[in-house]
């Protein structure tokens, strides 16, 4: 089963909280704040900058700054999502498969790592919720699993 959690934690979107310095091309928004305060610090006097390319250059920080917000929000709404999916799994039968191996079991917990949640099986066997493929109220998620496939 190891390999369906390594599978499925490469495969898995980040749930982590994102930060800004993605979208600031490896500068934060602070970097950002510095170099436009900067910039109109040493600006020269006998040719100072244009005016209005300054506020369309504040008003793309604030739009990139609100756009960091809402990926934040979003990302935040989506872990509380998949704890809430892993949370309401806990006693159903589920087959998970990362394509090559396929685990069938009853789950009896749920941990919440930094990655995701990880279910654990009855049988002892943990997967990601990312590769789970069916849930049933019973025993029925056995019969509805697809075959598992043999590497050797």
């Amino acid at each position: 089963m190891a390999a369906i959690d390594a599978l499925a934690a490469a495969n898995a979107p980040s749930t982590a909280t994102s930060k800004s310095a993605d979208i600031f091309g490896g500068m934060g928004p602070d970097a950002f704040l510095k170099l436009l305060v900067a910039q109109l610090r040493y600006q020269n006097p006998m040719n100072p900058s244009d005016p209005t390319a300054m506020m369309g250059q504040v008003a793309q920080y604030a739009q990139v700054e609100a756009l960091t917000k809402m990926q934040q929000g979003q990302a935040t709404e989506q872990s509380l999502s998949e704890a809430k999916m892993a949370t309401e799994m806990v006693g159903k039968t589920i087959s998970a498969s990362d394509g090559t191996a396929t685990e069938t079991g009853k789950v009896m917990s749920a941990r919440f790592t930094a990655t995701g949640p990880i279910l654990v099986l009855d049988s002892g066997a943990e997967v990601t919720l990312s590769a789970v493929v069916t849930v049933a109220e019973s025993a029925v998620a056995a019969a509805l699993a697809p075959p598992a496939t043999s590497t050797t």
